[in-house]
């Protein structure tokens, strides 16, 4: 991970008056069915087709680049067409976007998108330091080098990290629905320092 860095979090200012924004799927939606967003992997791409029909944002909700969701299982983000421009320009790991038809004040909204984040697989415990989560991630080159990393576990660094050259990229877009945090890993000059040899290992710029 590209540090320094900071943490992406949905913004509960801004967004209107309902938080998470999106309460709920369209009526009849099974949630116990196979392929209910309720069964999105933490640490894989799903292997089905999720069901994405149809998230209904509230009313008092405004529609952002980043939406918070209630319904939808924490393994991503729903993200616009905008922001997807944005980070496709960055180093990203494993990913996909899913296609999400979507309903705001009984009308149609077009071009958002589920982002999945699946968290890679890390020799970590809920015992691991600071120290211990960097050196895991500056091991694997293809790790070292991201601008954005979602960890799950250990729940202490259970965020989405971003590189400080992306935050600006976003910041400089306008993104809104987003607030960045201070980071509590890849912050320090050891970090940094691993992270730009892994870099120089795999070519990276």
């Amino acid at each position: 991970m590209r540090a320094p860095c900071w943490t992406l979090n949905n913004a509960t200012e801004g967004i209107g008056r309902t938080y998470p924004q999106h309460q709920e799927m369209g009526r009849g939606y099974d949630y116990d069915a196979p392929d209910s967003v309720h069964k999105l992997p933490y640490d894989a791409l799903p292997d089905f087709e999720p069901n994405f029909h149809t998230v209904v944002f509230h009313g008092h909700a405004k529609l952002t680049d980043i939406l918070s969701s209630a319904p939808i299982k924490n393994t991503g983000y729903l993200v616009s067409p905008r922001l997807r421009a944005v980070l496709e320009q960055f180093a990203l790991p494993r990913y996909r976007f899913y296609p999400v038809p979507m309903r705001h004040r009984n009308k149609s909204v077009a071009g958002y998108c589920w982002l999945q984040l699946p968290e890679p697989r890390l020799p970590l415990t809920e015992g691991s330091s600071v120290a211990e989560a960097e050196a895991a991630v500056a091991a694997v080159p293809e790790l070292a080098a991201l601008d954005l990393l979602r960890l799950y576990r250990p729940s202490r660094f259970g965020y989405c990290f971003v590189s400080d050259p992306l935050r600006r990229a976003m910041e400089s877009a306008g993104i809104t629905g987003v607030r960045f945090g201070t980071a509590k890993l890849f912050r320090s000059a050891s970090a940094r320092g691993h992270t730009e040899q892994a870099r120089h290992l795999t070519g990276g710029a």
